[in-house]
């Protein structure tokens, strides 16, 4: 007997953390020495996630494969002619499923490491068995899916198996009440066993029993369940209710309703709660959770992505499989149950990453809670919060868009009456509070829009952004006649969610050509965008002897928050505005610019874009003989602000040629993201994305024809592929970087949705030549690697302050 089965073997849930993993990481280790060489991809993958078997100290330190690359890879690690069956893990009709290979030796060594499991919870005593599912689903194959492998693994503590429900020819479930009846009165003086899929059992079982008022008495009852609980809590329905419910339906204690946590891609292994409502990992595996940014091991109370550790495979590689699963950490070796090592409570299933880059306004379906409470409407029944107007910070209860249009109305006249350069040195005094204050100044991109409002930038947005600057004070006589540039009036802005910042752009620009402004923040950021705004209220500024306070430019401001599928404040708003501002992604700008408007209302657009960069090979030379010390810096510093939020921030690179090679290129450019990342952290992570980008590196380590370098953590990472295309954006400090013949190479693939191309071109008429044929093509910004991000005039191809105005002409 070898050391995997004296663990299987053993009874389970008796070796504390240490003992156990000081045997765990002994056979693991060998496991993957003798087992990754026979396969290519596993190879890569080790060899660029830079795991050495031999040097490993503890378990969290073998590279886990992600769950998603059974559905992209074969992960075969045994020879294909001892194959005996593959498992399949539940998908939908528009998702691949996990393919899982199992030879003889795995398959044998997964169901007794289930029966040694559910020994420690069942007993050794066979009962009869309730299967609340189809008989197909366990139909003799040599594929199996995940509620089929369940019923298997189960079905050796069970005897005289009913399947309870039927199938129609549409897939419809239906109870079979007359099997039901049978089996209740055979077995009602027997201790039974039922097994059920937790959806399948409460959207199926449950509701069908409920609706007759049937009850179901049995002399005892252990009812196991798993999977299926994203739908139950999208229903609000919780583990609590559940196990209420169906421990009324069957008279049993509702510890007896036992919920377990298990995977196709780790059959064998399951976690049934405990009494006190725990999962336990048994003694022959182990379980991880990770902390989604730096992917080191959560501390007990900690909250991370699931990763389980199995000994039971030789087949493909289970000694380190990452879940897109959620837990947290409860304990380790102190359980009131008595089960040593760790325990943990499921929490939920990764939900989809959220869309990031010139994001949602209108069209976002899912908006994140902010912490906000909907306020009535006026009589249209539409939800929402005027958070601040007439400089007053507080929830307007039943303030419609017509009377918030009255008071910034009444208000703008009073910002009309300041000097433009009264203006600008509020916004410089503003951004100078905004740096200082504790509160603004940890919001995610504040530190740039205070340089941004700085006077000196502002002049120069001014200077270029208006065709004739001086007309904002008076007119200007300008060859025979007289210009004077008058505001628009109320201008209506819907800005995305993906920036914090995002909305004072446009705003503080709409303000210097001394527009009423009304502010649709999304429910993601609103809250730090009224907190920006607020600031206004302490800058201020002296000229010709008077003092000019920020709170006038406040008091011709609303901001306005409601959902984004609210048709009526939407529509009400876009006939409030005079000129709308319209940020995010093409559906949301499509709603927003087919609203009813005015007839002469003035559109802007910030629509979705897509930016990346060009290096020539003499510059990348210059890196690599010392002659440009700050060039990949600058890079690094594009793809840092915002976060790659921003449609300016570079999502692709294309190095030409130079003899350097682009693996070389790759990890100087990492040596740079170590030195930023370190003095510009990243300071969070959603969740949903941490499990986008541990994918997406997965993927590349385990394909022979790409590469990737990247941080332990999920700080940054840089991809390599032979591709010359732009690939989708993944933002987070995710960069793909590829090798072109010539620059020119990159020309073709320019649209008219290229905003900003990054440049590093040593000679002049070469990059002008270039600029002019990615212009002609429609890329719309050129500049030198580190000022992708400036926000400048002209911005998407446009003067956006001559767009805030009204070019007045007065001839004599």
């Amino acid at each position: 007997m070898d050391d995997v089965d004296r663990l299987i073997n053993q009874e389970q849930y008796h070796l504390t953390q240490a003992e156990k993993e000081k045997q765990l990481l002994k056979i693991l280790k060998k496991q993957i020495k003798e087992n990754h060489s026979l396969n290519p991809h596993l190879v890569s993958y080790y060899k660029k996630t830079k795991f050495d078997a031999d040097n490993a100290k503890s378990i969290e330190e073998i590279s886990p494969i992600p769950v998603q690359m059974f559905k992209m890879f074969d992960l075969i690690t045994c020879k294909k002619k001892d194959v005996v069956r593959e498992l399949k893990s539940s998908s939908t009709t528009s998702q691949k499923p996990s393919v899982v290979p199992i030879n003889k030796a795995t398959a044998f060594r997964q169901a007794e490491g289930l029966r040694s499991t559910l020994k420690d919870y069942l007993g050794i005593k066979r009962r009869p068995f309730l299967v609340i599912d189809t008989k197909d689903v366990n139909k003799k194959s040599e594929d199996l899916v995940a509620r089929g492998i369940a019923i298997r693994g189960i079905s050796g503590f069970g005897k005289d198996i009913t399947y309870v429900l039927d199938s129609d020819e549409d897939g419809r479930l239906t109870v079979n009440m007359q099997r039901l009846k049978e089996f209740t009165q055979k077995h009602k003086d027997e201790e039974i066993l039922v097994f059920g899929f937790t959806y399948i059992l409460w959207s199926v079982f449950v509701e069908a029993i409920e609706k007759i008022g049937m009850k179901l008495c049995f002399k005892d009852v252990v009812v196991f369940h798993s999977g299926g609980w994203k739908k139950l809590i999208d229903q609000q329905v919780s583990k609590d209710v559940f196990s209420s419910k169906v421990a009324g339906i069957f008279s049993a204690d509702k510890k007896n309703v036992i919920d377990f946590y298990g995977m196709a891609e780790q059959s064998g292994i399951i976690f049934p709660d405990c009494a006190f409502g725990y999962k336990h990992a048994p003694d022959f595996a182990d379980v991880i959770l990770r902390d989604p940014l730096t992917m080191k091991e959560v501390r007990v109370g900690g909250v991370g992505l699931i990763e389980i550790a199995s000994t039971l495979s030789d087949s493909y590689p289970a000694q380190a499989i990452l879940t897109e699963d959620v837990g947290e950490l409860a304990g380790i070796d102190d359980c009131k149950c008595g089960r040593k090592g760790k325990y943990f409570i499921f929490k939920s299933r990764i939900k989809k990453a959220e869309v990031r880059g010139c994001g949602d306004t209108y069209a976002e379906k899912d908006m994140q809670q902010g912490g906000c409470v909907s306020l009535s409407y006026n009589e249209s029944g539409s939800d929402v919060r005027c958070l601040l107007i007439d400089g007053r910070s507080e929830d307007q209860k039943d303030m419609s868009m017509e009377k918030i249009r009255d008071i910034i109305e009444m208000r703008r006249k009073e910002l009309y009456e300041m000097p433009l350069e009264a203006i600008i040195g509020v916004f410089n005094d503003y951004a100078k509070k905004l740096i200082k204050d504790t509160e603004t100044r940890k919001i995610e991109g504040v530190a740039y829009l205070s340089n941004w409002c700085r006077r000196s930038n502002i002049e120069k947005i001014v200077k270029i952004g208006l065709s004739y600057p001086d007309a904002i004070d008076h007119p200007e006589k300008i060859d025979g006649m007289y210009l004077k540039a008058q505001p628009k009036g109320v201008v209506c802005q819907w800005i995305a969610g993906n920036i914090p910042t995002l909305a004072l752009y446009s705003y503080i620009q709409s303000v210097i050509c001394r527009n009423g402004n009304i502010i649709r923040a999304s429910r993601r950021n609103v809250d730090e965008t009224q907190v920006l705004l607020e600031k206004l209220k302490d800058a201020s500024f002296e000229y010709k002897g008077r003092k000019y306070s920020g709170m006038t430019i406040l008091k011709s401001t609303a901001l306005v928050s409601f959902e984004s599928s609210d048709e009526t404040a939407n529509r009400d708003m876009s006939l409030t505005a005079d000129c709308k501002v319209m940020w995010g992604g093409s559906e949301a700008i499509n709603s927003i610019r087919n609203l009813p408007q005015k007839e002469y209302c003035t559109n802007i657009v910030f629509g979705p874009k897509y930016s990346f960069g060009v290096i020539d090979k003499e510059m990348v030379k210059d890196v690599f003989e010392g002659k440009d010390a700050e060039l990949f810096n600058h890079i690094i510093d594009d793809i840092i602000t915002f976060e790659q939020a921003a449609c300016s921030s570079p999502q692709v690179l294309f190095f030409e040629k130079s003899g350097v090679s682009l693996k070389k290129i790759a990890e100087r450019l990492g040596e740079s993201f170590a030195k930023r990342s370190e003095r510009y952290p990243k300071k969070d992570i959603d969740i949903s994305k941490a499990a986008e980008i541990i994918n997406i590196r997965a993927e590349y380590a385990l394909s022979e024809d790409k590469d990737v370098v990247f941080s332990y953590g999920n700080d940054w990472t840089i991809l390599m592929n032979r591709d010359v295309d732009l690939e989708e954006p993944v933002h987070s400090r995710i960069i793909f970087i590829k090798e072109i013949d010539d620059i020119f190479d990159a020309v073709p693939l320019v649209t008219r949705k290229i905003q900003t191309i990054g440049t590093a071109i040593k000679k002049e008429d070469r990059y002008i030549k270039f600029a002019e044929l990615a212009s002609y093509k429609g890329a719309l910004r050129f500049t030198p690697f580190g000022q992708m991000n400036t926000q400048e005039n002209p911005w998407d191809g446009m003067l956006v302050m001559d767009n805030l105005v009204n070019w007045i002409s007065i001839r004599r």
